[in-house]
């Protein structure tokens, strides 16, 4: 466990202060665009890049990216011409357009691609991408299969070196997650032994034309396509990876052709008897966290010296410390 020695009320300040002004631009959700993504006044010096899938997902990034001067959309790619007709309002200018990815990764012009389709059509994608010379931006999950994780611990980065390779896992590209993963460094929460976390949605996804992530054939379910941020979370915050899990899953109210469960719940044990509890439901957007302020998604992080949940994480601790040194306390400024 980090040493907790030189942990000063400016730590706690400073790391609050970092957290808050990642919740509050957590509020837009615009606001939180990966690093690579950000302005850096560099018009003279821009990235020409293209980007695969202009779907929902497609359309939100380039709608982001639209106010970046570091990067230029010189080209996208989707099959459908509905999405590529949203994709060029999305981004504005005009952009190169192509129905096959192959035809984009083969444009001289393109230097870095973003994939934003499916999951199931990630790792053929990104395989091609890097094969034609391009650094890659490759919304979660990096595979779909099991086979598909050595085939690219194969290729990378031991085959291309020189290119940059990137997921799309947005809570590390979060302020208020990094300055928790500080805090948990100067051993300020303690010894953290304990997570939860749950992604709760009432009614979930419904089925509709072309939603593929109802389908095992295509989807991961609600573990990858949801969880993953969770699990990722833990991964991180843990410093390490699970050792086993278990779980229980199953389809009790949405009987509308999925095949992918429509409720899950895991635990996983991590090293040193760390472990994640995590939910998915499509019955229930409730969240026991937060004091009620948001719905549906979030985590929870448990240390031996406190417990970050939002704001109120800090505080937390400071009471923690306070209460056990004998002293009162501190009185709450009212807002």
């Amino acid at each position: 466990m980090p040493k907790k020695e030189g942990i000063t009320r400016r730590d706690a300040v400073k790391a609050a202060g970092a957290a808050g002004v990642a919740v509050s631009l957590a509020k837009s959700v615009k606001a939180e665009a990966p690093a690579f993504l950000k302005s850096v006044h560099a018009a003279n010096n821009q990235i020409n890049y293209g980007i695969i899938g202009t779907g929902g997902r497609g359309q939100y990034l380039l709608g982001l990216l639209k106010s970046v001067d570091n990067g230029k959309c010189v080209a996208i790619c989707d099959i459908d011409d509905a999405n590529l007709n949203k994709g060029l309002a999305s981004i504005g200018g005009s952009p190169k357009t192509y129905k096959d990815y192959r035809q984009l990764l083969a444009d001289s012009s393109v230097e870095s691609v973003l994939i934003a389709t499916p999951v199931y059509l990630h790792y053929p994608m990104l395989e091609d991408a890097l094969k034609s010379g391009k650094h890659v931006f490759c919304e979660k999950s990096l595979v779909f299969t099991g086979d598909e994780v050595h085939k690219l611990r194969a290729i990378y980065p031991s085959q291309h070196p020189k290119q940059v390779l990137q997921v799309g896992l947005q809570r590390r590209y979060s302020e208020y997650y990094q300055a928790v993963k500080q805090m948990i460094e100067k051993g300020m929460l303690g010894d953290v032994k304990f997570m939860y976390g749950q992604w709760h949605r009432n009614p979930g996804w419904t089925m509709k034309p072309n939603n593929w992530r109802l389908y095992r054939k295509t989807s991961g379910g609600l573990a990858a396509e949801l969880g993953s941020h969770h699990f990722d979370v833990a991964d991180w915050m843990f410093n390490s990876q699970p050792e086993m899990v278990m779980g229980l899953g199953s389809q009790d109210t949405m009987f509308d052709g999925r095949d992918i469960y429509d409720n899950i719940q895991l635990i996983f044990k991590y090293p040193k008897g760390q472990k994640l509890i995590w939910s998915g439901s499509s019955t229930t957007s409730h969240l026991p966290l937060f004091g009620g302020s948001r719905a549906e998604q979030g985590e929870m992080i448990a240390g031996t010296e406190g417990t970050c949940t939002s704001l109120l994480a800090m505080a937390r601790w400071t009471r923690t410390r306070r209460l056990r040194s004998g002293s009162k306390s501190p009185r709450r400024r009212q807002r």
